[in-house]
Parts: structure tokens; sequence; C-alpha cells
């Protein structure tokens, strides 16, 4: 009976720990106990669903999953993110990170497939390194990248309904019938000719021919001249082939000649032979009649062979001279000069390399993948290439004397720069010229311009830039008169900096948010408060504000939590606020809104959410492949919601992201590269006109600059550059346990460049 006390207490404890199990994750257990999913399969992230909206007098409705508190059961999953790319991206072993339904593969490369290296096919030496200049060219080339050469070739004469080309030449010429002289029409030998006749073709003497010099750098296409090694003695040649020609000729017509005489003395002796008096014309004479013709006959087709061989011979000595021309053999696209080996003057052998060429419009993206994830990928399988694309500023506008705290557009595209100076500079995007400097007593911290469609208190349409200063004053200044007076002065000050302003959709509101916690609510046509916003807000300074629409206010502050305030049509506030976070991780001062489709910018560590309001649900997130790279100091939406720019103090990097959609993930689409100091500020141009110099973003630095950068074109932006997955090696790397995957894309249109960096994206399936 006591030894079976012990397994008694056992099996007491084995049935409590399942008891405990079943209690906290359900009746199935069988996740738990055997893990029969696929390698790649990692289960989608659940969002958890928002709260009903609080009623009015209740606390703040939490937008955020409430923490659980000790011992209590964790909720049910929901539905997971439909946005199959939308998931929180996680960080897993390896070049690797994976989402709920996509395989992405960062830091992959681009490289060349085809390249060729191009011989010389003759031994001599070269007469030039150069190309033709095209028509479009002429004019627009400086002297130094011209070459005069002194060249000796073969050109073919034109046909009298022939187009002139571009290289026509006309030359006096005697007839060789007649011995008149006439003037012919030629043009130079192509590549691309068929001399059926090559006789045709004249050696013209020595002439002045202009090229453009080839460097390292330039485009050539199929067939294009590169470089020329003198043809002289095979110019000779065909000199000489070409003479034997025209005696064979002269021998075929003399024998023609010939064996009709002699065809017309036998028919005499044949018919004095079998006339009226048999026996006129001996026998003897006939039999020499014949004899005679038929020699003659076979003498002319002799003759007309060896026309025949002389013509060959000239073919042959025609295509001999060509083999002197150095083209770009690049079947069907574009190549790039990537080295040139021989230059003017060098001397070289059949079949030594005299440039080198690549093949620009076809690329292999190369990256590596952990073994276990390659179910992911087949060969043939199309992936998606998400390239990031390094720029470098369009302008630089200089004038401040400090930092630049605040920028932003007017709808004018006029650009609106505000500084610790105590100044705000009124820019002109293409001239780069400061059109006026409006006067502060503070330094002014934050600028805002009025949108299209902002009129005064009597329906004038009206051009409005709002400041916030340090001296708590908010302040309207008119962008068409650009007086040194502002316009208005909003009529109560905050007990602080202000830190942000931002005007309503249609523009007759303004707000003011400061450091004193509060937020301030203005009918921009008579500076007059209508609210002041600080109970149930923030605890610590504002320092964003974003309408999402007329009734809509989104402010962030230092106090990490992120307010939806929700107002009616005179401006009063309807219901408590919604806190959209609580638990911003705050390194991301200026957050955007996105007022097309709702939705938010949240900071959370290493990674950027868009929450979709007003239920605060998870659309996407942005996120770094390295993991030293944290956002910080700005995250805006541009006014259309289809890009995300993001700021990073670390390296005084900006990044252009696409916006998450319904069937896409978010992802860079450019890298801004500023070598000064950190970026402070930033601020999208209204994105109403199709011409590309319209469409800019602009940013203000620590260092005292205005930095205008170029935007993504359409193309860019809206379609996917898809490559097809063209090896999934056999073979496993036993250090890193990763296999080489490689993808082939169509580059025609020039958007990756060779070693440059890209990110392969899979998705599940065919």
């Amino acid at each position: 009976m006591k030894r079976w006390y012990p397994m008694t207490v056992a099996g007491a404890v084995v049935v409590a720990g399942l008891a405990l199990t079943y209690w906290l994750y359900g009746p199935d257990l069988t996740p738990l106990l055997v893990d029969n999913s696929p390698p790649v399969a990692i289960p989608p992230v659940p969002v958890q669903p928002a709260p009903a909206q609080a009623a009015p007098g209740q606390p703040p409705a939490v937008l955020n999953p409430p923490k659980l508190a000790a011992g209590e059961r964790p909720p049910a999953a929901v539905d997971s993110v439909p946005n199959p790319g939308a998931a929180a991206v996680i960080n897993a072993p390896g070049p690797l990170m994976r989402s709920s339904s996509l395989l992405v593969i960062p830091n992959c490369h681009a490289q060349v497939i085809y390249k060729q290296e191009v011989p010389s096919q003759r031994d001599g030496q070269l007469l030039y390194v150069a190309t033709e200049i095209k028509p479009e060219e002429r004019g627009h080339l400086k002297p130094e990248q011209i070459v005069t050469v002194k060249e000796s070739y073969l050109y073919i004469e034109m046909k009298p309904d022939e187009t002139a080309p571009a290289d026509e030449i006309q030359q006096a010429r005697v007839t060789r019938e007649t011995g008149a002289v006439e003037t012919v029409r030629y043009r130079r030998v192509h590549d691309s000719d068929d001399i059926a006749e090559a006789w045709r073709l004249d050696r013209l003497k020595p002439l002045n021919r202009e090229l453009r010099l080839l460097k390292e750098g330039d485009e050539v296409k199929e067939g294009q001249l590169l470089a020329l090694v003198d043809p002289a003695l095979t110019l000779d040649e065909f000199d000489i082939k070409k003479t034997k020609y025209y005696a064979a000729r002269a021998d075929f017509a003399a024998s023609e000649k010939t064996r009709d005489e002699a065809k017309e003395r036998y028919d005499t002796l044949m018919r004095l032979y079998r006339g009226a008096t048999p026996g006129s014309a001996p026998y003897e004479e006939v039999r020499g009649g014949k004899l005679t013709f038929d020699r003659y006959l076979f003498e002319a087709i002799k003759n007309g062979e060896a026309i025949k061989q002389a013509d060959r011979e000239l073919s042959q000595m025609l295509t001999q001279t060509k083999m002197h021309e150095i083209r770009a053999k690049i079947t069907g696209g574009t190549g790039v000069v990537k080295v040139i080996y021989k230059q003017k003057g060098d001397a070289v052998k059949n079949q030594e390399p005299v440039l080198q060429l690549w093949h620009y419009d076809r690329l292999r993206i190369e990256g590596r993948v952990e073994m276990q994830h390659i179910g992911f990928l087949q060969k043939g399988k199309t992936v998606v290439i998400e390239p990031s694309q390094p720029r470098s500023p369009r302008a630089v506008l200089s004038g401040h004397l400090q930092e630049v705290r605040g920028v932003a557009v007017s709808k004018n595209r006029k650009i609106v720069s505000a500084s610790d100076d105590r100044t705000v500079r009124v820019w002109d995007p293409v001239s780069g010229n400061a059109e006026a400097r409006l006067f502060h007593p503070a330094a002014v911290l934050a600028v805002a311009c009025s949108p299209k469609g902002s009129t005064d208190a009597n329906g004038k349409e009206r051009n409005l830039c709002l400041s916030g200063a340090a001296d708590g004053y908010g302040r309207l200044w008119d962008l068409e008169t650009l007086g040194q007076d502002p316009v208005l002065t909003l009529q109560a000050k905050h007990q602080g900096p202000v830190n942000c302003v931002n005007f309503s959709p249609s523009g007759k509101w303004c707000v003011t948010g400061g450091e004193d916690r509060t937020i301030c609510l203005w009918n921009t046509a008579t500076g007059e408060r209508l609210q002041q916003f600080k109970n149930d807000g923030h605890t610590a300074g504002v320092t964003t504000l974003q309408f999402l629409n007329e009734q809509e206010l989104v402010s962030a502050g230092k106090d990490k939590q992120l307010i939806l305030w929700t107002l009616d049509a005179n401006g009063a506030l309807q219901g408590p606020p919604k806190k959209a976070a609580t638990n911003r991780s705050n390194d991301v001062a200026i957050l955007g809104g996105n007022p097309v489709t709702r939705q938010l910018l949240v900071d959370k560590g290493k990674e950027l959410q868009v929450l979709q309001m007003p239920e605060g649900k998870l659309v996407g997130t942005l996120q770094n492949a390295s993991d030293g790279m944290n956002f910080s100091t700005m995250a805006l939406f541009s006014p259309d919601g289809n890009l995300i720019v993001t700021g990073s103090q670390s390296d005084s990097r900006l990044q252009i992201w696409r916006a998450p959609t319904a069937d896409w993930r978010a992802y860079e689409l450019r890298q801004l590269i500023w070598p000064g100091q950190p970026v402070t500020c930033g601020a999208f141009a209204p994105m109403d006109s199709d011409k590309p110099e319209d469409l800019f973003l602009v940013t203000g630095t620590a260092d005292r600059q205005v930095v205008v950068w170029d935007l993504p074109d359409k193309k860019e932006v809206q379609e996917r550059l898809t490559a097809t997955v063209t090896l999934v090696e056999p073979s496993l790397d036993t250090a890193s346990r990763e296999v080489r995957i490689w993808a082939e894309l169509d580059n025609k249109d020039r958007r990756l460049l060779p070693g440059q960096s890209a990110t392969m994206v899979a998705s599940p399936g065919k």
C-alpha cells in the first residue's frame, strides 16, 4: 500500500496541471502538445477589438487593449488583420523578416546578368574610340566631347529615290562608260546593310568626320559604332578586288561578243552547206566553225563564273572591311560602357578586348534565406522587389541664423520656414530666393499654411500663414501682401511656448498647442478663441496637432498620449476625447495623420504603427530591416495619403515609404541623404498638380538650412517591381544555414542599378 502512495500523489499533480492548462487555454490542447504546422507557417498576429466609446462624463475610452491583471484569463483572439502585409513584422534569425503571410528578405543585391567584352576582330591600330553623333545631339555637345578624324572608308552609292540620311555625301565621279563627270550621292556603309552588289561601293578620298568621344557610363545600343581599327590595308585589297571584278565583267562582255560572232559565222556556214548548191561550204569548214563557236561559248561561261567569283571576293573584302569597325553586339536592349581598355593610337590584336559593356535592361536579385523558409520560394515563382533609391536634395535654401523649427508649403507652393532666429521666411522654391522675412518678438517654433478654399469673414479667399512663437502667441500673416505686421494676433495666449499649429481642412478654424498642455481652437477670420481643450487632455506639452477632417482633431504630447477630439459644427467638443494611444515610445514628436483615409501614425519603439480611426484598428506597420535604426523627430503622411516620410536623428537620414494598402505592406521607396545635422521638421507640398516640379518635400534642419527634396513619381509609387525566381540553390551553407536565392527582373526603366540594395518579398502559394 505504501509503494502506491507516491504514484497516487504524482497522478494528482498531473491531473491538476492538466486542469490548469484546460482553464487557461481551452479544451483544444493539440497546439500545446504537437506542432504539425509547416516550417514556414507562423500564425497571424491578432488585433484586439476597439472598446465602445465612453459615455459623456465617463473617463476617456482607451483604444489599446488593457494590460491583464494577475491571474486574469487572456481574451480570445479576434480575426486577424485583413491586409496580408499589415501584421507586425517579426524579426527572425539571419537576414529574414516574416509577417503573418509574407516572407520578407532584406539586404538583397542587384547584379548584372549579361556582360560583354567587346573585342577587335582585326589586328591593327585604333583610329578612334568614339561613336557617331546622333541628330538630336548636334548643337548640345561640348567641344571636348567631339573628335574630328580623317578617315577613308567605303561608301555606298545611293539610289535616286532613297531618303537622304544624316551621313549623306555628294562627290563628283567620272562615268566609266562615257567618261563624263557626274555628281553621285553616297552614304556610309552601315552594319545592317545587306550588299548584294558590292561593286556599288566606292572608296572615297579621306574625309574629315566628326564623332562623339566615348566614355565610361555612356549608353550604347545594338549595332552602334564604338571604335575603328585602321582599315587602310584592307581598303587597298578591296580596291584590287573591285578592279578584278570590273576586269572580269570586261572579259565576260568581250567573250559574249566573240561568242555571238562565232555563232553568226557558224550559222552562215551551215546555210551554205545546206543551201541550194550543196557543198558550197566544205564540211571541214563547218566543223571548224562549230568548234570555234563552242570554244567561245564555254569561254563566255567561264568568264561569267569569273564574275561571280570576283563578286564573292569583293563581298568577302567588304566583310573584312566591316570587321575593322568595333560595334556593340548587345541584343535587343541597351548597354552601358563599363570599362574602356584601349584608346586612340593603341595597337590591338585579333580578339583582344577594347571595351566592356554591361547590360542593364535585365538584372538578377541575389539574396539568402534560411533553409526552413524555402517553401515560400520555388523556381518560376513571381516575387516583389522593393528597391530603396538614395537621393540628394533638389535645393538647399540658406539664410536662417539659428535652428529651423518648422516648415510649411502654401497653396501656391511658397515655402514658409520658422526659426529660433525670431523670423519666418517665405521662399520661392524655383529660384531659391527669400521673398520676405516676418519678424517676431521671440523664437518661432511652428508654422502652418491655410489650405485651398480658405476665406475671410467676407468670403474672399485668403492665403495665410499661422506662426506659433515662444512668447505664447499665435499670429496670422498674409502671404499675398507679405506685410511686416501680422493681419491678426490671436486674442489670447498660451502660458508658455506654442509648440504646434495647424488649420482645419476648410481653413475656417486654426489650432495651437502649447507647452502649457492646452489646445486652443480659433476662428481664423476673427482671431477669436472658440475652445480651450485641457480637461481630460494632455498632462505634458502638446507636440502635434492634425485634423483628420473638419470635425476630428488629433493631438500628440510629451505624455506619450495620442488623443482624438471630436468637434461639432461650431467647434464645441462632442463627448470626451478618445485616447488613441497611451503607451507611445515618444521618440517621434511630430506625428501625422492621413485625411483621406483617417489614419494615424503611432510610434512604438522600433516600429511605426498605422491605426484606423476612430476604432484604432491596426492597418499596417513600418519597420526598418536594420535593428539599429529607430524612428525619431517626425512621421508625416503626404496630402494624398500614399506616402509617409520619417526621420532618424542617428544618421540625419530621411525615408519615404509607400503607405500600407489593403493588398500590400508598407515599404521604403527613397532614402533622402542629408550630410548635415539632424532634420527637425518637414512638410509636403500640395498634391493637386501633375507637374513633377510642383511635387516636393521640404525639411528644416538643426544646422539652419531649409532643404527641398523631389518625390517619387506615380509609376514608382503605384507599380510594383516584380521578378521571377530563377534559382533556389540545392545546397546549404553549413556556417549560416542559408540558401542562395536568385530572381531576374526587367529593368528597362532603370529603377535599379547593379550593386543596389533591395528587399525581396514572397507571398505563400504558387
